[in-house]
């Protein structure tokens, strides 16, 4: 029961910390999956929002009247979802972790139910730690996190030991994940847990790197995860809570191919084949991206706030750089989606939307070497390279029409944003 409450409290405290990313009124491109998607009206995000802050509601009701609950757990996972692939960005790691929560509460056998939440949790931890694993996180990320974490006291840390102190973050995280799946272990893996995440919520405040409330919500989320699922051994409850408490045997055997593609699944991120965040590749740097580099001498035709947000590429100025992160942050108050399907639509939409493409480039970059942090780099210019390289992505990767795209500009073409970027 404390699970559904939880879920059913944080839901709409997470949509309202992202506010912006939900809600669609935000200048930042939303790039949906499906190129069909890429048509529908802000309307109809509004609508979904609005409903899936009401199944909370409903949600809490059914427990307060000591009803099930599984019919309002499923309208809540399927509008979720709905969210979510009606925009990349929105597919955070709480709202996947929401889905599959509120799926295995409403449909999983009472034998299984809590084994897999627990699972989940374990999953989570071991694949977060796996990438940082790498030159990258130590010799990046991981250092601003020493450096937050010590305070003035980092000055006294020696060149030479950093990168043995930053490799304990993503150990500790391992030993977590171990510790959990030891019974005996699991009370002092719940402690480092806690630690784990007030360290971080420390790190990650306004008073240190100020990241994303949504981000020091899940980690707020996540210990009072673990302390449900794993500081008391108790039966399982999820079928009891939904109202199917031995399970169907096509819904069981349908629940159980989920979990088996949920848990093994984070292995193809080292294959580039599944994307970085549902492999709970968690403040992992070493991800392929895409960037967008602009002549200055084009900035003229940049609509003011994205111009707000280009850096110099070097000491000459000859190009900016774009930082889709910082402008996705202010934007949407939310860490840009880290894959490079969803970056280069970012960047593409930009280009075409201003008429930069022969005063700008495309760079897509390879996910950094685990030993060595170097990366491949492909340069586009020109629009017909430019174009050629959504051939490299499986999902979609053309905008809504929402926010400044086709409304700044009168001029901007919807034919253009699939085929043309001028």
């Amino acid at each position: 029961a404390g699970i559904l409450v939880l879920l059913a409290v944080s839901c709409p405290a997470f949509i309202l910390a992202t506010w912006p990313l939900w809600w669609g009124n935000s200048s930042f491109p939303q790039v949906p999956f499906l190129p069909i998607l890429a048509r529908v009206p802000v309307w109809v995000d509004q609508v979904l929002v609005a409903c899936v802050c009401g199944a909370s509601i409903g949600i809490l009701y059914t427990r307060w009247r000591q009803v099930p609950a599984q019919r309002w757990l499923i309208i809540q996972a399927c509008l979720l979802g709905g969210l979510i692939l009606l925009n990349q960005h929105r597919l955070q790691p709480w709202a996947y972790q929401f889905v599959l929560l509120l799926l295995t509460l409403a449909f999983a056998p009472s034998q299984y139910g809590l084994r897999w939440m627990r699972w989940l949790a374990i999953s989570v931890y071991f694949y977060s730690a796996l990438s940082k694993l790498d030159h990258t996180f130590i010799t990046t990320l991981g250092g601003s996190f020493l450096d937050a974490l010590l305070g003035s006291c980092a000055a006294w840390v020696s060149e030479s030991l950093r990168p043995w102190l930053v490799a304990i973050i993503p150990l500790a995280e391992l030993s977590i994940a171990v510790g959990l799946v030891w019974q005996r272990a699991r009370k002092l893996a719940v402690i480092g847990a806690l630690a784990m995440h007030g360290a971080l919520i420390w790190i990650l405040g306004p008073w240190n790197l100020d990241h994303s409330w949504g981000v020091l919500l899940w980690n707020v989320f996540f210990a009072l995860y673990v302390v449900l699922l794993f500081w008391k051994h108790s039966p399982a409850e999820p079928a009891a809570l939904s109202g199917s408490p031995g399970g169907e045997q096509p819904v069981a055997r349908a629940m159980l191919v989920l979990w088996c593609f949920v848990l093994l699944a984070p292995l193809g991120r080292f294959a580039e084949w599944y994307d970085e965040w549902p492999s709970w590749a968690l403040y992992a740097p070493s991800g392929g991206r895409v960037e967008l580099l602009v002549s200055s001498l084009a900035l003229h035709r940049l609509p003011a706030e994205v111009r707000s947000y280009l850096q110099p590429v070097d000491d000459s100025g000859e190009y900016l750089r774009l930082r889709m992160d910082r402008w996705s942050l202010h934007a949407t108050r939310a860490p840009v989606y880290p894959q490079p399907r969803f970056q280069y639509a970012v960047a593409m939409t930009v280009i075409r939307e201003s008429r930069v493409a022969s005063a700008s480039q495309v760079l897509l970059l390879s996910p950094a070497s685990v030993r060595s942090g170097e990366r491949d780099a492909t340069a586009a210019v020109g629009a017909p390279k430019m174009n050629a390289i959504q051939d490299r992505f499986w999902f979609n990767t053309t905008p809504r029409r929402t926010s400044w795209i086709g409304q700044a500009n009168p001029g901007f073409r919807e034919e253009g944003a699939t085929h043309d970027a001028r």
